[in-house]
């Protein structure tokens, strides 16, 4: 493990990683180094998760850096997604363009405005402010300096359709299914401006065909956007949402339409005090700390 303080500088490494062979656990070995071992909650290999793609080695966020992500070995790629003048999901970690891209170099300080995310007055180029097409003008640099950026000013923004795109050319030449972990910034900050970000965020999968619940995980700093997915959205869309019924407590599980998920091919298993949620060989969910659900009483279809 490496040990970054909170400007993303590395302070030393290696830092020993844990060796649990005295626990009680189930446990697996890692790929890369089978003598460490790794305790997890079902006893399948950890999902190694790129987090903005090979973001340490190219410039985050880019269709680059997601495919050496790839070819590193990465299970999911994770893309933060925020949204253009006119409706497209890009690939962006932040709305601000400043730090990411070479946009002052293309657009004058006058496409800058000001505006309140976050509790905070901020100025910024923002990407909400520019159309795909302007967007399709910018390079993606690398935001950190200490990190190499010779890179800088090669590869494009790219949307979320063409993430995926990118996801299933991979599939088609070498056979790896890899995973993408979409996660949808600032929601409500877009909502003020009057541009969703759920609605594209469905629309794309559901065009893609990029559907199995095994390989779409959808994440957000907020709640309310995922309780309006899970509850709404999803849905009506033709969606299958599993509610685990918990007291007076629900969780909902997302599967897609047309898979077949019912109560005779939903697969539970019981591990250590959890639940493992499969479908076709697939984990969908880990329910940790419940046990005991009956298919037929306690799990709801809708």
């Amino acid at each position: 493990l490496l040990h970054f303080d909170s400007t993303g500088k590395l302070i030393e490494a290696p830092i020993a990683t844990p060796n649990l062979a005295n626990s009680d656990e189930p446990l697996v070995r890692s790929p890369q180094n089978p003598e460490v071992l790794f305790n997890t909650l079902d006893g399948e290999p950890p999902l190694v998760i790129a987090h903005r793609g090979a973001s340490g080695e190219l410039p985050e966020h880019t269709l680059e850096a997601y495919r050496r992500a790839i070819v590193q070995g990465a299970d999911f790629i994770e893309p933060d997604l925020v949204i253009t003048q006119d409706g497209v999901l890009i690939a962006r970690h932040e709305p601000m363009l400043d730090d990411t891209t070479n946009v002052a170099e293309v657009f004058g300080e006058e496409r800058k405005s000001t505006k309140i995310l976050d509790g905070e007055e901020v100025r910024a180029y923002f990407a909400e402010d520019f159309t795909l097409e302007e967007i399709k003008q910018l390079r993606a640099v690398q935001p950190r300096d200490f990190r190499d950026q010779s890179f800088n000013n090669q590869s494009e923004i790219p949307t979320f359709k063409e993430v995926i795109e990118l996801v299933e050319e991979v599939e088609a030449e070498t056979g790896e299914k890899v995973g993408i972990y979409p996660e949808t910034k600032h929601p409500t900050f877009f909502d003020e401006q009057g541009l969703s970000l759920e609605e594209p965020l469905i629309s794309t999968l559901q065009s893609t065909g990029f559907t199995d619940p095994s390989r779409i995980f959808i994440q957000s700093f907020e709640v309310a956007n995922l309780l309006d997915l899970q509850n709404n959205l999803l849905p009506e869309a033709g969606n299958t949402i599993v509610d685990f019924e918990i007291g007076t407590d629900v969780i909902g599980v997302l599967g897609s339409a047309g898979l077949g998920i019912s109560s005779s091919t939903l697969e539970l298993t019981e591990m250590d005090g959890n639940t493992k949620v499969a479908f076709d060989g697939n984990t969908l969910a880990m329910i940790n700390g419940v046990t005991g659900f009956d298919v037929n009483t306690s799990v709801v279809f809708a």
